[in-house]
């Protein structure tokens, strides 16, 4: 694109235009050439780049061929920014944004640029490569004019802020320049040649305006026309200005007060003065006529027609001028401009029922800060003597709400609120170490919404720390939740940001670890609709779709009935037989059907992560067909214990605090069946069965709920209702917890009676006793009308089959060690104990543990050795008397004595002996550890079984 001239494309035409040629070096003198004539222009360009110097052109059309500024800047055509790529500006950070200067490479800030435009749904700008980093320009298909180009720059400016994109906030400059292609960027030794490299049409500057969202009036007034800053602006608008406050202050203007006491006496130019604060006071009507009383001359009329013709306050230099002596010892002098300053008062803001209903929920402004009329916060020290008037905060009312403790993070946290005219209510949260630094507090407000000059910063930066020292003082810092469920002895249940109590429901801020999945949880349209929806299970024919999509209401009883966790899995070979639109119903009662569902696609940690944070609402996992049957024994025994594995700190030499914790149901969907799986990879996977309830979903008949019906109901009208059932039935159980404790014993009892069913199928018992109980909880308060009873008739024989099916192993001990060896299988050492005659060395492990060695099998001796802490804590955990575990296995001749071995003998690894357990495996009632042998090698041959077990990692 060598021949594309960018300036055309750019830079209205019609006007001055204004090349600029810098020396390379510092502190070289900046030239500047003005044209109108483009051949020309191009004639200083090639000059400027004869003569090695760094070649800029203005990106404005100028009135006059006189000065560089932004008073002389008539239009533009282009909006634009300048990307600065480098190692060094990656890793240096803008003070005035908090962000980084720049990206490391080009390519960086490329992929960056087109995330950013992405985001805001901007199109592709024109690129330019300014031979270290990247110009980017948007042309118009108009020249806008400089007062509507301002307003759209600026707000362009704090979107790259609140996106944290690191563009240089420098050149969103009317008057700004940028290099020509063409020439070369000689800043550094080697100079880089400036080039195009994509061109984009022009655009309608309106399209641009409407999506960084400046309204179409927007101009940008000249200073000196509306002669207000910003918070001068706001100020008028906020305060009233009180003639008696004046001069009735602790240090009051001493030239007003001599005019009170002398106004029989004043001369004119002195009482003018005072006419021209007087008139513009909220109680001038008083205050004019109160300066003139008395005088001879007096006239009501004539005062009147007096203070028409002035037209602003006057200053303090007016009033010295007429009364020199007057401004004496003066302890305002220097820090006000004129006496009306001094009476500024705050016109409160004044709140209907609903704000003030509100307002009791928030606390009170710290002392000397209050919220005026428009919103804004402000900050007057009425007892400091010096006070020249009220601050201006922030334009929009913003509070630290409360503070919070974040176990997770083991840090204290503020939780904001920003009320903001266009946003609404936004709620955040900052740590509080961070508060106090003042770069990432700014980047941190900066991305929720709150910009303000430096000046301003200031003042916010200190009413923060002022909100928070009053909150400290006020009540202590409540517990930040780092998983749903139940909470404080259950007396309350969290969803989401809702702290369902007895009472009422009231917000719980997200922690750190809850804060990706808090809007999963918002409820949305109304409950009366989402009953519609559900209240079609009650249909015959839909009763095991019914008992499973109970599981929203029993995850949360779950633990009532001594259990920590397992898993209801709907199975059946054909997809579309409404299996995951059983789990988005469970989902339904305390979130979004959709967000809330597992995928396949999610990973071991991720799974594990999940069930902790949902704690004890229901864990919903879609299309498990793929899950590999190591995988899934894996998952069936984490549910089932109710807590992740343990992590060593880094830091120290010792654990991690465990947080993840869970006792709930965990329902999936699968086309294939988990017990075939199963029962594929090992001859008796009893144990985890036991943790898992199957049931086949055979396809919806269409005459008990036809496609229409079911597109309507189950795909459209659930999917706009939702997360509002748990409201009312948490809020029932804990109002009666007593008799709901009772309800699940005595169906418990019930089922357990009814099916004979004993410890082995514990976790069975405790999922049917927790969805029957929770549906006859949810029907009582009368959050759906399903019949109970036809449910459980239909479910019963389904466990029956099952339980006749399943068979227990032979024998209960040696099963143990099988589960042991199950779940620790990542700790096993097999090689034989021999060594290889021809060389005399040892031969290779069979199979190397990829965790921490515990058992050592050797398939020549049959021998199996597992270390006797371990053996004991895993017997411990369980509930397992480790003596008579030890005595039967011995009675039986499958347990030898007890010894130390040097578990790593055969291996590179060099270990101390310990004291192990030691096992037959040849005896025929044993484990087939030679079946576990081969697999292993086969394993080796295929390089599978090669990653590390995942559930370990978690």
């Amino acid at each position: 694109m060598e021949n594309f001239n960018l300036i055309e494309h750019v830079v209205p035409s019609g006007g001055w235009y204004c090349a600029v040629g810098i020396p390379p070096g510092k502190n070289q003198k900046v030239i500047h050439k003005w044209t109108k004539d483009k051949e020309e222009l191009q004639t200083v360009f090639d000059t400027f780049a004869s003569q090695g110097k760094h070649v800029y052109f203005g990106l404005a059309k100028y009135k006059e061929n006189t000065k560089r500024t932004a008073d002389n800047v008539e239009s533009l055509q282009s909006l634009w920014v300048d990307i600065d790529c480098g190692e060094g500006k990656a890793n240096s950070i803008e003070q005035s944004t908090g962000l980084p200067e720049g990206y490391a490479t080009q390519a960086e800030g490329l992929r960056a640029l087109a995330s950013f435009t992405k985001t805001l749904g901007l199109p592709r700008p024109t690129l330019v490569d300014s031979g270290n980093g990247v110009h980017a320009y948007w042309s118009f298909t108009e020249e806008v004019p400089k007062e509507q180009w301002i307003p759209v720059a600026k707000r362009f400016k704090e979107v790259c802020v609140t996106q944290k994109f690191c563009a240089d906030p420098r050149v969103f400059e009317v008057a700004r320049i940028l290099r020509v292609p063409g020439t070369l960027n000689v800043k550094y030794d080697t100079p880089s040649k400036v080039t195009v490299k994509h061109v984009a049409a022009a655009i309608p500057f309106s399209e641009l305006r409407d999506v960084l969202g400046v309204d179409e009036d927007a101009v940008e007034i000249p200073k000196t026309a509306k002669n207000l800053s910003w918070e001068e602006r706001v100020f008028a608008e906020d305060h009233t200005t009180s003639f008696k406050a004046i001069i009735t202050r602790e240090n009051p203007c001493k030239q007003l007060v001599d005019c009170i006491k002398n106004r029989k006496t004043l001369a004119e130019p002195r009482w003018f003065n005072a006419l021209s604060i007087a008139k513009h006071c909220n109680d001038s009507d008083k205050a004019v006529h109160a300066l003139s009383k008395g005088h001879p001359d007096y006239d009501p009329d004539m005062v009147q027609r007096k203070i028409k013709g002035i037209k602003g306050p006057h200053g303090c230099d007016k009033f010295a001028e007429h009364n020199l002596v007057g401004c004496e010892g003066c302890v305002h002098k220097g820090s006000i401009t004129s006496p009306i300053q001094l009476g500024k008062e705050p016109e409160l803001f004044e709140e209907d029922e609903e704000e003030k209903e509100e307002a009791t929920k928030k606390p009170p402004y710290p002392k000397n800060y209050y919220k005026a009329k428009s919103g804004g916060i402000w900050f007057h020290n009425l007892e400091d003597e010096n006070s020249t008037g009220p601050k201006l905060v922030y334009p929009y009312d913003f509070y630290v709400e409360k503070r919070m403790w974040d176990p997770a993070e083991s840090s204290y946290q503020a939780v904001f609120k920003l009320h903001s005219p266009r946003d609404g209510l936004r709620e955040f949260v900052i740590k509080l170490s961070k508060v106090t630094d003042e770069r990432q507090l700014k980047a941190l407000l900066s991305e929720n919404g709150i910009l303000a000059p430096k000046k301003q910063f200031t003042l916010i930066t200190q009413y923060i720390m002022d909100c928070i020292i009053e909150l400290s003082k006020r009540k202590e810092a409540e517990i930040m939740r780092t998983q749903f469920g139940w909470a404080d002895n259950h007396t309350k249940f969290i969803v989401g940001s809702r702290e369902i109590t007895v009472d009422g429901v009231y917000h719980s801020p997200a922690s750190t670890v809850t804060e990706d999945l808090i809007d999963y949880f918002e409820p949305v349209g109304t409950l009366e609709k989402w009953k519609e929806v559900f209240n079609l299970y009650d249909r015959e024919g839909l009763e095991v779709q019914a008992f499973a999509a109970l599981s929203g209401f029993g995850a949360p009883l779950l633990q009532f009935t001594g259990q920590k966790g397992a898993i209801i899995n709907l199975v059946h070979k054909d997809s579309g037989t409404g299996k995951t639109t059983v789990l988005r119903m469970a989902n339904s009662i305390c979130g979004d059907p959709d967000l809330l569902l597992g995928t396949p696609r999610d990973t071991a940690v991720a799974k594990i992560t999940k069930l902790g944070l949902l704690n004890n609402i229901v864990n919903t996992m879609d299309e498990l067909s793929n899950m590999a049957a190591e995988a899934l024994t894996d998952f069936a025994y984490a549910t089932s214990q109710g807590r992740g594995n343990d992590k060593g700190d880094p830091h120290a030499n010792k654990l991690r605090k465990n947080n993840t914790t869970w006792r709930t149901i965990s329902l999936t969907s699968s086309n294939s069946s988990f017990y075939d799986k199963l029962q594929g990879l090992k001859d008796h996977p009893d144990g985890e069965i036991m943790r898992i309830i199957e049931f086949v979903v055979e396809p919806l008949d269409g005459e008990i709920v036809s496609p229409e019906e079911g597109k309507e109901m189950f795909d459209e009208q659930l999917g706009k209702n939702y997360g509002h059932a748990i409201v009312p039935f948490i809020q029932y159980v804990i109002a009666n917890f007593e008799d709901c404790m009772e309800l699940i014993k005595e169906v418990q009892g019930t089922i357990d009676k009814k099916l004979k069913l004993t410890s082995r199928e514990r976790n069975w018992s405790a999922m049917l006793s927790a969805n029957i109980a929770g549906g006859i909880i949810a029907r009582k308060v009368g959050l759906i009308n399903l019949d109970i009873g036809r449910i459980y008739k239909k479910v019963i024989p389904v466990i029956q089959t099952t339980r006749k099916d399943t068979t227990p192993p032979v024998d209960t001990a040696s099963a143990t060690i099988g589960e042991f060896l199950n779940l620790y299988n990542q700790h096993l050492l097999i090689i034989n104990n021999s060594v290889d005659k021809r060389s005399a060395r040892t031969t290779a492990p069979i199979l190397e543990p990829r965790m921490s060695l515990l058992l050592r099998y050797e398939p020549d001796t049959k021998l199996m050795y597992i270390t006797t802490s371990a053996l004991k804590k895993y017997c411990k955990l369980n509930v397992i008397g480790y003596r008579g575990l030890i005595k039967e296995l011995k009675a039986k001749k499958m347990c030898l004595e007890d010894g130390n071995k040097q578990l790593t003998k055969g291996t590179n690894a060099v270990a101390p002996s310990v004291r192990c357990n030691i096992f037959d495996c040849s005896h025929s009632d044993f484990i087939n550890m030679d079946a576990f042998a081969e697999r292993a090698k086969e394993d080796n041959a295929t390089g599978e079984g090669e990653l590390p077990d995942q559930l370990e990692e978690v």
